[in-house]
């Protein structure tokens, strides 16, 4: 599966860009109304689903889990882009795994 940048990429591609070149286009050429009227609803969503996507990402909050292995053991630690009392308002947190691994030997 696609993940980050490229998916984030293919969706305004898909959502947003082709639908305006659509769109422009049946402006532009005088196509068959029925096709632009598509073209123009899909932009439309297109541009609503970006909008709505936008305002839901800032109601999330974000932060690592840190997974530390030493001679020790294993610990789990978090960083957070937010303070506590901050996530607590928020719809969901979403934390990325990241290794950190100590380089002295078992």
């Amino acid at each position: 599966m696609i993940t980050g940048k490229l998916y984030d990429g293919l969706r305004l591609l898909a959502q947003i860009l082709l639908p305006a070149v659509g769109t422009i286009y049946f402006f532009v050429e005088g196509a068959d109304t029925g096709l632009g009227m598509i073209m123009v609803a899909i932009f439309a969503l297109g541009i609503f689903l970006w909008v709505a996507q936008r305002v839901y990402a800032r109601q999330v909050g974000q932060g690592d889990l840190i997974v530390e292995e030493n001679a020790e053991g294993t610990g789990l630690r978090l960083a957070l882009d937010r303070t506590p009392e901050e996530l607590v308002g928020m719809r969901e947190v979403r934390f990325e795994v990241k290794r950190n691994q100590d380089p002295t030997p078992v």
